[in-house]
């Protein structure tokens, strides 16, 4: 009686852990845990928790390496990542499971042939993008630049010799520069915005044709074609007054503009568009985000009603995380009630980029969407938090396809320090910029590194770059994508 309930006790604990609740255990016997598992996992994936299934399995599979019931745990963690949307995820586990040997195990079950069956279908679906293991080469091509539908094939071949495999291209105008100031609005068909040209409707065609993907690229809080008396714009404070004030950005915590953005984006999918960039032209530095929307989200979530005026700002220009001294930590300045507002507006903006992923995903399911973010967010995260609200490791908890970054120099040895009053500060190594990258993000396939497109013939983009070179002494599975400006490298 007693051992029965010692093992009862076992299978609760193990429940319990696997789902988060309870102490991190690393080793549990016994193969009625993983069955209770999986089963577990089985029921998530039914009722269409496909994410609660995903983090069962992750773990069944990281604990129990050498199981009989391996094969059956990544068979639904594969199925689980395809009806969540996370394709490349799905695409690994199945290439596993199709090149595991036939099963001599009672326990073990050949999926192999189901396996191979869903990778036929999801290469089908992704086209390119399903061996990102290769390495993309992307180039950054404004849609003025492309030449009408006559010639655009012809186009398109000169790009692919040279060994590109994917364009970057504008939706929209930008807000800069006097071409755009007369004329604003968007490259595609949308019912959300007035259109200076279609490119996408016959480009992206044109693309797929000659064997390369397309990327859209959108600055969300950047739409010079929206009329400000919509009252979608943000509201920054003045750190000498401490008054607000309209900010030049557009608010992305505003209800009515989200709206607006899946219509938007939507309709840019419509477009048979591989995947969506996120661009970090206008990060959300930290005297921004104040607007009624924004200050009400902070309030619900911690209870604390955040008056703007009363803010202590950190000096930015002594906020990086700098390198150890006499192994002390630099003094930060800032309110405790800052720093938090400053951690919450970087998860609140990737809450509603992933809302927005979400609900597009609904009419485009295998639509891929890339982040970018400024390197800072690699090398040097307290600058990045305060300069542009970017924090890489909740970026990375909501799982972009793909991470975009300008290349940086090698970090040296940094402390980081966290709001005052919290943990103590943390010491670690330098190392390379791209090896930082890859250890916090996770795969070199799931990270694009951007470098600015040489000067040269601007009818001819494709001979001012060397792929191959270029690509020589970066990490395999790395991908490269060429800016069109310097000035466009974050």
């Amino acid at each position: 009686m007693r051992g029965s309930w010692f093992h009862c006790l076992l299978v609760l604990l193990a429940i319990l852990t696997f789902t988060g609740c309870g102490p991190q255990v690393r080793t549990l016997p016994g193969d009625e845990v993983q069955a209770l598992l999986i089963q577990q996992a089985q029921g998530h994936f039914a009722e269409g928790r496909y994410e609660a299934s995903v983090r069962i399995l992750r773990r069944v599979v990281e604990t129990y390496p050498r199981s009989p019931r391996q094969t059956e745990a990544r068979w639904w963690l594969a199925r689980s990542y395809e009806q969540s949307g996370f394709f490349k995820a799905a695409l690994a586990e199945y290439r596993l499971l199709a090149a595991q040997p036939l099963a001599s195990h009672p326990q073990q079950v050949n999926y192999g042939p189901e396996a191979k069956a869903r990778i036929a279908a999801l290469e089908q679906r992704l086209g390119i993008l399903a061996n990102t293991s290769r390495g993309l080469i992307g180039l950054q091509i404004s849609p003025r630049a492309i030449p009408d539908a006559s010639a655009v094939d012809q186009w398109m071949q000169g790009i692919g010799q040279a060994g590109i495999t994917m364009l970057v291209m504008e939706a929209g105008t930008k807000p800069s520069g006097a071409r755009e100031a007369s004329a604003a609005g968007t490259y595609f068909k949308s019912s959300w915005a007035a259109m200076i040209r279609d490119v996408y409707g016959y480009a992206v065609p044109a693309a797929h044709r000659n064997g390369l993907a397309v990327f859209a690229s959108v600055s969300l809080r950047q739409m010079n074609w929206l009329d400000r008396k919509l009252g979608w714009n943000d509201v920054m404070v003045d750190r000498m007054t401490g008054r607000l004030a309209a900010s030049s950005e557009l608010d992305l915590f505003h209800p009515a503009f989200q709206e607006y953005l899946i219509g938007f984006l939507a309709d840019l999918a419509a477009t048979g568009i591989d995947g969506v960039l996120f661009r970090a032209e206008a990060p959300s530095g930290p005297q921004e985000g104040f607007s009624a929307h924004g200050l009400r989200g902070f309030e619900r979530d911690f209870a604390i009603r955040l008056d703007p005026s009363s803010l202590v700002f950190p000096d930015t220009t002594a906020g990086r995380v700098a390198p150890v001294r006499n192994g002390q930590p630099p003094r930060q300045e800032g309110t405790q009630e800052y720093w938090r507002w400053l951690g919450w507006k970087a998860r609140e903006t990737l809450t509603v980029m992933d809302r927005l992923r979400h609900a597009v995903r609904q009419r485009a399911p295998v639509l891929q969407f890339a982040l970018e973010l400024h390197r800072e967010a690699v090398s040097d995260p307290m600058t990045a938090l305060l300069h542009y609200g970017e924090d890489l490791l909740e970026a990375k908890a909501v799982r972009f396809d793909f991470y975009v970054t300008a290349d940086g120099p090698a970090p040296a040895p940094f402390v980081t320090v966290p709001p005052p009053g919290t943990v103590p500060a943390v010491v670690r190594p330098g190392g390379s910029f791209v090896s930082r990258a890859v250890e916090l993000i996770g795969d070199a396939d799931d990270i694009w590194l951007a470098k600015p497109l040489p000067a040269g013939d601007p009818a001819r983009p494709w001979t001012r770059v060397a792929p191959a070179t270029d690509r020589a002494s970066l990490t395999p599975g790395l991908g490269l994508v060429y800016l069109e400006s310097p000035l466009e490298v974050p």
